[in-house]
């Protein structure tokens, strides 16, 4: 359920008694052609698509197919409770092959899916059900029908089921996978009644979200709403959504998947890690998290969609998730707006106050008042490539960074770079990217108060932007302190985002994000003295959307 992967696919990651009765509360069934329908209290009404609030859910010990087969619905109440709590209306239920088998699901499986839809109703919540997770046998049309029957048909036009999700992150670049969705949709469709339907997709390699969508049109699959999983940098989201949202006409679209890992086990520059420079401790990562929502969510509003939904509810104990590569993967046990003790991380805060309408805060910690314990401002990550033992071509640019509590512009800190090195490949710095949208064509400013001691070479601000992918495209600087000392002076600089790239680098894309980058380095041996930074703001000078 990544960006660039798949979280947990195979490759990677009936009737009912006439009268139930679960955890003490009737479910009365209305007989239907051919099965039983599961029947609610009659106080549910359908939401429409730009209301929902949607968490994606698994208990934090009990991932995957394990929410189903280690049954515990005391700890799904209690969990739907908190939810509810962080204001989302709706839970996202995903029913997996393994558990729910083909053809036919067992009468145990479907009971306890009717009792998570109650009890999700019990608390205000509606349901999306996803479908046909961990499928691998995509040639049995004719028994996933007859499964989608048995799963889907007891909720025929159910108010209490929001939408559903025929796969998860379908890959049209499968010609199986792809075939298998335009033989069943018209099923889903016929079972879900007036139930929305969907199927959801997310960019993997070689096959960008707008790709995918486009071949499912091309395809002439039936689809109610756009359900579109987006990961990576949050900073270029605004840009790949715009495409999605003119590609979508009137059809609504929905982000029914977002998420940012604060798995905090990895170095600044792993390639393995999320983002280049984030440091390497749970108070920088949760902050990191969070901002990176605060992000995705400027996009959202942008645009005109629903609020996103996370990935995760929780963090997952070590035991939570099956065997699978995703297991194996430590980030995926840190996505969870709560830890596994039921805490909550900023962005639980963050998500509570942007369901009840809460103004979204263009802060960026600009005054560097909000500190990691290792002495580094969190959401500015650090623009720095030590060479090891055996250098190599783009590392050598290095400086000493750190937050300086006794001297400040403003407030109590200020953000300190000593020593810097620069060379042909780079000015060390701390870097950010601004979590309002910026777009081609429109003008910005940014501004820093900035102070000196013994400063060799560079001392200022520099703007980079970027294409979609990341490419960098090019940059724009303030002018730079003095050489020597001087008091807190302030640089700025302002720019037009091009609309045009007629260097043609990156393949000619355009200009998707901006980085701040607040740097100061000379060449080795000399260094570039002590710089301090603080006060930053960046600001658009217009507001027009396209």
């Amino acid at each position: 359920m990544k960006e660039g992967y798949v979280k947990l696919k195979a490759r990677s990651r009936g009737f009912f008694s006439a009268r139930l009765f679960i955890a003490g509360t009737a479910l009365l069934f209305v007989a239907t052609a051919g099965h039983a329908q599961l029947a609610g209290d009659g106080s549910a009404q359908r939401l429409p698509v730009e209301r929902i609030r949607l968490m994606n859910y698994y208990p934090a010990a009990n991932g995957w197919t394990y929410m189903w087969d280690r049954w515990d619905p005391a700890t799904i109440e209690q969990d739907f409770i908190r939810i509810a709590g962080m204001n989302f209306n709706t839970v996202r239920i995903n029913v997996l092959i393994p558990a729910f088998a083909l053809p036919t699901p067992s009468s145990t499986a479907l009971s306890r899916l009717a009792e998570v839809v109650q009890l999700a109703d019990r608390h205000g919540l509606r349901i999306q059900l996803g479908l046909f997770d961990w499928l691998n046998n995509f040639t049995s049309i004719e028994d996933s029908k007859r499964w989608i029957d048995a799963v889907v048909g007891p909720f025929k036009d159910d108010p209490r089921i929001a939408f559903i999700d025929l796969r998860n992150e379908l890959d049209t670049a499968d010609p199986a996978q792809f075939a298998w969705a335009r033989a069943l949709m018209p099923s889903l469709k016929s079972a879900a009644g007036s139930i929305p339907v969907t199927v959801s997709v997310t960019a993997q390699p070689g096959h960008s979200v707008l790709q995918h969508l486009q071949e499912l049109r091309a395809a002439g699959i039936p689809l109610d709403m756009l359900d579109v999983h987006v990961y990576g940098n949050a900073a270029a989201a605004y840009s790949k959504l715009r495409d999605i949202v003119e590609f979508a006409g009137n059809l609504p679209v929905i982000i029914g998947e977002a998420g940012y890992s604060s798995y905090a086990g990895y170095q600044p520059n792993d390639p393995e890690g999320a983002l280049f420079g984030e440091a390497p401790n749970r108070i920088a990562t949760e902050a990191m998290q969070a901002y990176q929502l605060k992000t995705l969510s400027f996009a959202a509003k942008a645009l005109g969609l629903p609020v996103i939904a996370p990935w995760a509810y929780s963090d997952f104990t070590a035991t939570a998730i099956p065997p699978s590569s995703t297991a194996s993967n430590p980030r995926e046990y840190y996505y969870g707006l709560l830890r596994t003790d039921t805490s909550e991380k900023p962005a639980a805060g963050f998500m509570r106050a942007v369901n009840a309408g809460a103004a979204l805060s263009d802060d960026f910690n600009n005054g560097f008042e909000q500190t990691d314990p290792s002495g580094l401002p969190v959401l500015w990550r650090l623009w720095t490539r030590p060479c090891d033992s055996a250098p190599k071509p783009g590392c050598g640019f290095q400086a000493d960074f750190a937050v300086d509590r006794s001297l400040s512009y403003e407030g109590a800190v200020s953000a300190r770079i000593s020593n810097g090195i620069s060379n042909q490949y780079g000015i060390p710095g701390y870097f950010l990217s601004p979590p309002i949208v910026t777009v081609p064509g429109q003008s910005y400013s940014v501004t820093a108060f900035t102070r000196g001691d013994k400063v060799r070479g560079v001392a200022r601000i520099n703007i980079s932007w970027y294409t979609q992918s990341g490419c960098f495209i090019a940059s724009e600087a303030s002018p730079s302190l003095p050489p020597g000392s001087s008091d807190w002076t302030p640089l700025s600089v302002t720019f037009t985002l091009p609309k045009e790239n007629p260097s043609g680098a990156c393949g000619g894309d355009l200009p998707a994000y901006v980085e701040i980058h607040l740097e100061s380095g000379a060449p080795s041996p000399a260094g570039g003295g002590t710089v301090w930074f603080d006060d930053v703001q960046f600001r658009a000078m217009n507001t027009k959307l396209p």
